[in-house]
């Protein structure tokens, strides 16, 4: 993306947002972090952006929205994955002979503290 095109991005979200300021600096900043990336994908991320905004966007949203879309959607477990985890959790802990043999062993020394006979 050239200069030009990060300033144009800029302008846009101005129209959008009305508070939202430019100045040469903040065109300079921007671009640095603009210029590998490409615009009409930077001017689909705005544009999805606004639609569910109220404030403007930051470098990161209009660089990340793909990514972010992506990472929310993998975040959800499906049907089959929450009846999965649920069935786990309602399954009965299986001990083994040694858990079994030190929850016994702690339940004599605790006996013994509170000075209860077996």
């Amino acid at each position: 993306m050239i200069k030009k095109q990060t300033f144009e991005i800029m302008a846009l979200i101005k129209q959008y947002f009305e508070h939202f300021e430019i100045t040469q600096d903040k065109v300079d900043s921007w671009h640095e972090l603009l210029q590998d990336a490409d615009y009409e994908q930077v001017r689909d991320n705005l544009i999805r952006f606004c639609k569910r905004s109220k404030f403007p966007p930051k470098v990161a949203d209009l660089l990340n929205e793909k990514n972010v879309i992506v990472d929310r959607i993998n975040a959800i477990p499906s049907i089959e994955e929450t009846k999965d985890y649920l069935s786990k959790l309602s399954a009965p802990v299986e001990q083994t002979e040694e858990e079994r043999a030190l929850i016994e062993k702690s339940k004599a020394e605790i006996r013994k503290i509170l000075g209860i006979g077996d």
